[in-house]
């Protein structure tokens, strides 16, 4: 049987998410996430390193979400 490694985080909204997946497009990493009681609640967070600690921050707009959910979407196709 194969095992899966669940990362859990609660982000600054106060509830809890899974990270489903994390992918780098182009020089940026971004993550996945699902709500932990509501499947139907999900966000992608763009992570940003600092003196080592990573931060998960807002995309900066509708043109920079459209091409994470499309790179997300295909990886999730393969």
């Amino acid at each position: 049987m194969e095992e899966y490694k669940v990362t859990t985080v609660t982000l600054d909204n106060g509830e809890d998410y899974i990270v489903l997946k994390d992918l780098t497009i182009g020089n940026k990493r971004y993550c996945y996430f699902v709500n932990v009681t509501d499947e139907n609640d999900f966000c992608i967070r763009r992570v940003e390193e600092e003196q080592g600690k990573a931060y998960f921050c807002y995309l900066e707009d509708d043109e920079e979400f459209k091409k994470v959910m499309d790179a997300f979407v295909k990886a999730n196709e393969q």
